[in-house]
């Protein structure tokens, strides 16, 4: 019998059956944070002032860093879901 896979697990890429893991990894980054996988289809959150100059980090307001820490959140289960191996 098989059995089915952990929520908390992420699934990892093998090198095969890529669509079936595309849709596996966007349920997980969902089910992280609603805004996630907009993250990594859309690139990073960088926060900006009116004139469209990046906003010093060191003035940002805690709401800002939160929507900012969801760019390290993705890169980081995007690298834990691969594999060094061949």
């Amino acid at each position: 019998m098989e059995e089915g896979y952990s929520t908390n697990k992420q699934p990892m890429f093998r090198g095969v059956k890529y669509d079936y893991w595309k849709e596996q990894k966007i349920a997980h980054f969902k089910s992280i944070h609603i805004d996630l996988w907009d993250v990594v289809e859309n690139g990073n959150y960088i926060t900006y002032e009116d004139e469209l100059n990046e906003f010093p980090r060191s003035q940002w307001r805690e709401e800002q860093k939160n929507i900012f820490l969801l760019n390290y959140k993705a890169r980081n289960i995007m690298l834990c879901a691969l594999s060094e191996k061949k």
